[in-house]
């Protein structure tokens, strides 16, 4: 069992970290799936507009599937301006 500090901070065993391949100082992304946290180490982020979610590795960047449908409907000639994710 993990309880939450006075802050709402949980540690996670290190154990678990061990298993998940987890270090001190990644980033996690956590979200709410079917009333549950769901955690996840971030590998990287849309070099566009930042996004976690819905990414497309292409070498050494990262982008995500928003962005790629907005390059995919570009037009030669549009000027398209970053969106925050």
């Amino acid at each position: 069992m993990i309880t939450l500090d006075e802050f709402g901070r949980i540690l996670i065993p290190l154990e678990l970290r061990r298993q998940l391949g987890w270090e001190e100082r990644d980033s996690i992304y956590m979200t709410i799936k079917d009333n549950s946290i769901v955690m996840r180490k971030v590998t990287g982020s849309c070099i566009f507009c930042g996004a976690l979610v819905d990414i497309v590795k292409m070498g050494r960047h990262c982008v995500c599937r928003g962005c790629i449908n907005r390059l995919n409907d570009a037009k030669n000639g549009d000027v398209l301006y970053v969106t925050k994710a």
